[in-house]
């Protein structure tokens, strides 16, 4: 028989008789069993409801489960009220069942997308004492959301991302006898997971595909961990990451042509890298991959933007990988079992580019050779700078496995006299680079340009250093060069391309970065009977 919906005087006569210590049992049941079909009720009934189910959720173990799914259903009721009543209340079953806390986790995950700011503070100080109560369930309900999800699904991975940059801020926040050991390893195996690092228990573990800003974000969470902050947990993280990008190689080869999006979680684990990086710490083998497998299809990838203001994703990713082979060959010994032949090659498809872009001797210039004038005035710069130092200093940071690789006169008889050429045309611009500087920091309102043509000097002199360096009999490659877009005080800013087309427009697979509302979830919405999060 269906129990009837309660009133708001009844709801109080119920309580009453849960706390009547003479009152039978199944009475008490059915007195419960009331209140939680005051869920059905209206809006003062629904809030009275929620807050006396929680308040004997403990004593009536049979009807816990019909409970915690009322719980949810008011959690999707339209009235703002309601919603923020329920989410209140929910983390507190947790307190008597801990049973729930990855449940609940779960639901407080999606949640963290919302753009109400009240229902975002409950869900964050509900999470927050969650994750204090049992971490391990909670951490069990934060990353179940990256077992066999659809990665092309936008509302996943932006939920996967909310996740993750709370767990981030949440560690940040921790003392040190807050994090424990035990909690640091139980992270670990589970990022382990996320980016295919196969454990002993888990043969299974395969690689979750993830958006930069997941990628990332995993980074930043392991970076923070106080077992992998010294330099032997740096190096396990680019250990990591190394593996991460073999597994993504192997599942989908780099084909910027086929899938544009992997430009973007090229840059992403090089700049990752590069921030760990150290005299004592590097990245050969991820290096090394990069040059192999991306560096080497460097010209396949489109060299036009959606727009001038953008940087073309060509240029993009040789700034991360010039960046990430600078620092870690530098760091790097050269290896026991070093493959003369293999360097021969990559040093091959590095020289390729370079000739793509080295200026070409025409009859003009040839006339005009020495003649360009006061400041190089009349000089055509022709010649998209930018690219160049990228190819320039990731050349010279090879050559260090193969320093006799320019000894070969035949290579040498047409590469000389472009280099030779672009030095002089890399001298004039930095003559004019160097008059706007000296105009520009005359004016205390100019000091974003100043910071652009301060990137721009360096730029020439690290061209025209390599370049010198090119035409020594004896080239030592012991200087680490320090690439103008990372020398600027503002990394943010790009320097002028001359005879640059930047980029197309970088494509996440989340989209924007904003937190979704109601509508954006599948099957999410405030219509009654609808489901806006994910349920068991």
């Amino acid at each position: 028989m269906p129990v009837a919906k309660p009133s708001l005087e009844q709801l109080y006569k119920y309580y009453d008789v849960l706390n009547d210590e003479k009152v039978a049992q199944p009475e008490k049941v059915k007195a419960y069993t009331s209140i939680i079909e005051g869920c059905k009720g209206d809006e003062k009934v629904k809030r009275m409801s929620s807050q006396l189910m929680v308040k004997h959720f403990k004593d009536f173990p049979d009807l816990q489960e019909k409970c915690f799914m009322s719980l949810l259903d008011l959690c999707e009721e339209d009235d703002v009220n309601i919603r923020r009543q329920a989410l209140h209340d929910l983390p507190m079953l947790c307190k008597t069942e801990s049973k729930y806390v990855s449940k609940v986790t779960n639901i407080f995950s999606q949640l963290l997308c919302t753009e109400d700011t009240t229902e975002l503070r409950i869900v964050n100080i509900g999470m927050s004492d969650l994750f204090r109560s049992d971490y391990k369930e909670c951490l069990s309900g934060m990353f179940s959301h990256f077992q066999e999800t659809d990665d092309q699904d936008e509302a996943a991975v932006v939920i996967r991302e909310e996740t993750l940059k709370f767990l981030a801020n949440k560690l940040k926040t921790m003392s040190a006898s807050e994090m424990t050991s035990e909690m640091e390893e139980l992270i670990l195996d589970n990022i382990n997971k996320i980016l295919g690092s196969k454990s002993k228990t888990d043969k299974k573990a395969v690689t979750t595909s993830t958006s930069n800003e997941e990628f990332s974000l995993l980074i930043e969470i392991m970076s923070s961990l106080k077992s992998l902050s010294n330099l032997l947990g740096r190096q396990k993280i680019i250990e990591m990451i190394t593996h991460h990008n073999q597994t993504e190689f192997t599942v989908k080869p780099f084909n910027p042509l086929k899938s544009p999006e992997a430009v973007d979680a090229i840059i992403a684990r090089c700049q990752q890298t590069s921030k760990l990086l150290s005299k004592n710490v590097h990245a050969h083998s991820l290096s090394v991959s990069m040059l192999d497998k991306v560096f080497a299809k460097i010209l396949d990838i489109p060299e036009k933007a959606a727009s001038t203001k953008e940087e073309s994703n060509r240029l993009r990713i040789l700034k991360s990988i010039s960046d990430l082979i600078g620092k870690s060959f530098y760091a790097t010994t050269i290896p026991t079992d070093h493959k003369q032949e293999e360097w021969v090659s990559r040093l091959k498809a590095i020289h390729k580019v370079l000739l793509a872009y080295l200026p070409k001797i025409t009859d003009g210039e040839i006339e005009q050779n020495g003649k360009q004038g006061e400041n190089g005035k009349g000089v055509e710069f022709d010649v998209n700078f930018s690219i160049i130092e990228c190819v320039l200093v990731t050349y010279y940071s090879t050559l260090k496995f193969n320093p006799e690789f320019l000894n070969d006169e035949a290579l040498m008889k047409e590469f000389k006299p472009r280099l030779s050429l672009l030095s002089r045309k890399t001298q004039a611009y930095a003559q004019e680079i160097s008059s706007e500087l000296t105009a520009a920091k005359a004016d205390k309102s100019k000091t974003d340009e100043v910071t652009v043509l301060t990137q721009a000097k360096l730029m020439c002199e690290n061209i025209n250093f390599i370049v010198r360096e090119f035409f020594k009999k004896t080239i030592l490659c012991q200087t680490q060069m320090t690439l103008s877009f990372t020398g600027g005080k503002e990394e943010s800013k790009s320097i002028p391309e001359i005879y640059s087309e930047p980029a197309e427009k970088r494509a996440r697979l989340s989209g924007n970065n904003t937190k979704r509302s109601g509508g954006s979830f599948q099957g999410r919405g405030r219509a009654r009977g609808k489901r806006f999060f994910n349920r068991w």
